[in-house]
């Protein structure tokens, strides 16, 4: 038996990641999208995680904050989270039973 290698690493062709998390947080769902590339970022015409961030919260109406490498979005609403980053341009890939 041969192995043959993936031509692309799993995530390849996303801009982002997301993942629904509760633990730590009172109970409260929250959204957060990490792994951004650099690419999508410069597309949208963002300098950093932050103004991403601040169009998110504009665009869903929703509370959050930008932690290091991740933007965290007070919502749990996967579908309005997708549709909203699919209309800004940026394509995001699930993980973690969101």
């Amino acid at each position: 038996m041969s192995f043959t290698p993936r031509a692309q690493p799993p995530g390849a062709g996303f801009d982002a990641r997301m993942r629904l998390e509760k633990k730590g947080r009172g109970g409260q769902p929250v959204a957060i999208i990490f792994a951004v590339r650099s690419e999508a970022l410069q597309r949208l015409g963002c300098k950093d995680l932050a103004d991403l961030g601040r169009l998110l919260k504009q665009r869903l109406s929703c509370g959050g904050t930008v932690d290091e490498s991740e933007v965290i979005l007070q919502m749990r609403d996967r579908n309005r989270l997708e549709s909203v980053l699919a209309a800004v341009g940026i394509k995001a890939q699930a993980s973690g039973g969101f």
